[in-house]
């Protein structure tokens, strides 16, 4: 089997570029289309039904788009939709799955073959429901084409399992080994290859950069290491995006990407990659991975899981004791963040206290590197977050991260940090660290978290000694943003001169805020 190298996704974090539903089916051909006709030559995409309200026909137009630009059949394309989990209704699922079927039927004249064949699915609960949504899909699939004028054979869809949170990606051995044991016993299916998706997206917000990404990198360790177990092979897909907090996938950074997360097979090209950098860096990023992404060695971290267990620990421990004091204020504030595509979920993203306590064996050390607060929260969805923290000056990667550093280097754990855990870390941390503007921070955030920020600054400085080459033009609008949020948070009873609540209230102020802050995420190079 080969394996594609790059999954296109039409995602939320672009700042340059809106994208409707109706233009989605021409984005789809500029995507797939190869570098000599005019296109970024990726090699699947991904239809997103879980973080949008994607209509269901969506497979079906883009299928037909493509067809027409005869993109199918000159490019082996893949589509590979996203389905809601848990908590979305079934009749939602069954619609999506028709659509898959339409398309499937409607490729199959040309190709002999599906256009669809795989469904990335997250999961939640047990494995076993995983695997009978796979049978059931299937059941509805032949259903479908034994009813149909002429009958075709096509081949069974198989899942995707999404690994979305921070519990499983640690768990993430477990979890693949649960579910080819599950296919082999439930379904009488033997599983030579098995793609796993690992979020990002979700886990750096709810935990950090450095917490998230250690996590992805020991869930790389040990998903090699159960693919040799298994005899099967496991091909992580890694959710990945342009700003640091989602792996810093860009053309600047590309080499540090692939040493730190070595055993991925696949890499998904979020919008920002496409709208937000030049067509150049773009196509030249996508041959670069084309090229050298796959085959490299995974992490190995798999014999020093307590001590990792421990480290994320204390990064995300650091990082959660910040954000809770403020997340009140950016739900309050999300709204300023422009949507890019059409009909989003808008989902909170919720931190339970209960899914940061990680076991460690060393109960003593774990102290140390204290413990996440007592309560659960919400924050924004993660675009939106990360756009507020930027243009408020506080970019997310640095919370937390100059604190833990220090906590670890009085445990004796700081050189392993550097040296396996997160070599690429002062890379990382560089890269945000340019956005940076305590001044635009102060004028915003309470002084409880600007005093944590402070104290991240002060060890990371200490410890990674990052360049002051600071975004002159993205400090300037951080600043012009945070004087408008500075009133907009006063309780308007709070605000005695009328001329200053007509300035807050003022519609035509409140949208060129707005495209102040997308002027900033160009600059970046992502919205968030």
């Amino acid at each position: 089997m080969i394996v594609p190298v790059t999954l296109a996704t039409q995602s939320l974090d672009s700042a340059s570029t809106y994208v409707s539903f109706g233009d989605e089916p021409i984005e789809a051909v500029r995507l797939l289309k190869p570098f000599e006709e005019g296109g970024f030559g990726l090699e699947e995409l991904m239809i997103d039904f879980n973080r949008k309200l994607t209509p269901y026909g969506q497979v079906t137009e883009i299928v037909d788009r493509l067809l027409d630009e005869e993109v199918i059949p000159s490019s082996k394309v893949k589509l590979i939709p996203m389905v809601p989990a848990r908590g979305a209704g079934g009749l939602r699922k069954t619609a999506i799955l028709h659509s898959i079927i339409e398309a499937n039927y409607a490729a199959y004249g040309q190709l002999n073959d599906s256009v669809v064949s795989e469904v990335i699915h997250p999961v939640c609960g047990s494995v076993r429901d995983l695997v009978r949504v796979e049978a059931n899909f299937n059941i509805i699939k032949n259903y479908v084409l034994e009813s149909t004028l002429t009958p075709v054979d096509m081949g069974d869809i198989s899942l995707i399992p999404a690994l979305e949170d921070l519990k499983s990606l640690i768990d993430a051995a477990k979890i693949v080994s649960e579910y080819v044991h599950s296919r082999r016993t439930m379904l009488a299916t033997e599983s030579e290859v098995l793609r796993v998706y690992l979020g990002r997206d979700v886990p750096s917000v709810k935990v950090g950069m450095a917490a998230s990404t250690i996590a992805v990198r020991l869930a790389l360790s040990d998903l090699a290491e159960t693919s040799e177990k298994l005899s099967v092979a496991v091909h992580p897909i890694l959710e990945s995006g342009s700003l640091p907090l989602k792996g810093n996938l860009n053309y600047e950074s590309v080499n540090s990407f692939m040493e730190t997360y070595g055993g991925a097979s696949t890499v998904t090209i979020q919008s920002s990659m496409v709208y937000d950098s030049s067509q150049r860096k773009t196509a030249d990023l996508v041959r670069c991975l084309k090229d050298s992404l796959q085959g490299r060695r995974p992490p190995c971290l798999s014999g020093e899981r307590s001590e990792v267990l421990e480290v994320i620990s204390v990064f995300s421990a650091a990082y959660v004791e910040a954000i809770s004091k403020i997340y009140g204020l950016l739900e309050s504030l999300a709204g300023l963040i422009p949507d890019r595509r059409e009909s989003l979920h808008n989902e909170k993203v919720k931190v339970n206290a209960e899914e940061l306590s990680l076991p460690t064996c060393d109960k003593g050390r774990k102290g140390k590197g204290g413990h996440p607060p007592v309560h659960s929260f919400t924050l924004p969805p993660p675009v939106k977050y990360v756009a507020l923290m930027y243009s408020l000056g506080v970019p997310p990667e640095i919370v937390g991260v100059g604190r833990a550093l220090n906590m670890l280097s009085q445990t004796g754990l700081l050189d392993r940090v550097f040296e396996l855990y997160y070599p690429s870390i002062e890379v990382d941390v560089s890269s945000a660290w340019r956005y940076l503007c305590l001044e635009a921070a102060g004028k915003v955030f309470p002084e409880s978290f600007i005093s944590d920020v402070k104290e991240d600054v002060k060890y990371i400085r200490e410890f990674l000694d990052p360049k002051d080459d600071f975004s002159v033009s993205h400090r300037a609008l951080a600043m012009m943003i945070s004087e408008y949020v500075a009133l907009k948070v006063i309780p308007e009873k709070q605000l005695r001169s009328s001329e200053v609540k007509e300035f807050v209230r003022n519609s035509t102020l409140e949208e060129a805020v707005r495209q102040i802050i997308l002027q900033a995420g160009c600059i970046r190079g992502a919205l968030g």
